[in-house]
């Protein structure tokens, strides 16, 4: 088993802004990125599905900030401060106003980075060993446990 901690990564867009993503989410982080994506109807008890939020719903989840600049040359902020994750209705408002070529490219980078993330975690895995000093032993029962004995 392995936590994940919090790391950031810097990712540049083709028009030249920087973003600054998750390396890779929690269980909580994934849990609501999915949840972005589904709604419950509570009078059928359906759940349902909309994949159209799919690519917001990916940019909310890595997106922690960028340098994306509006027509006066400010900086279009979506946190308060460097430590804060984005506000999600600042962060909304911000995805709305962008041009849809910007939003792809957005998109397109950020799924580059999960590809390279996914190729290196698959790679570590071919290489990992057990830690050293490991006992393959460790809660093993030392005696046979069941009818035999």
């Amino acid at each position: 088993m392995q936590i994940v901690r919090p790391e950031e990564v810097q990712l540049t867009l083709t028009n030249g802004a920087r973003v600054t993503v998750r390396r890779r989410l929690n269980v909580r982080e994934q849990r609501e990125m999915y949840a972005d994506v589904i709604t419950f109807n509570r009078e059928t008890g359906e759940v349902v599905r909309n994949p159209l939020e799919l690519p917001r719903a990916t940019i909310r989840a890595y997106l922690l900030d960028w340098t994306v600049t509006d027509d006066r040359g400010e900086l279009v902020r979506i946190r308060d401060h460097p430590r804060a994750v984005p506000d999600r209705a600042r962060l909304d408002a911000a995805l709305d106003e962008l041009d849809p070529d910007d939003y792809v490219d957005l998109l397109a980078t950020i799924d580059a980075h999960l590809a390279r993330e996914q190729a290196r975690r698959e790679a570590e895995k071919k290489t990992r060993t057990s830690p050293p000093n490991a006992d393959p032993t460790l809660n093993s029962p030392s005696e046979p446990v069941g009818a035999l004995t």
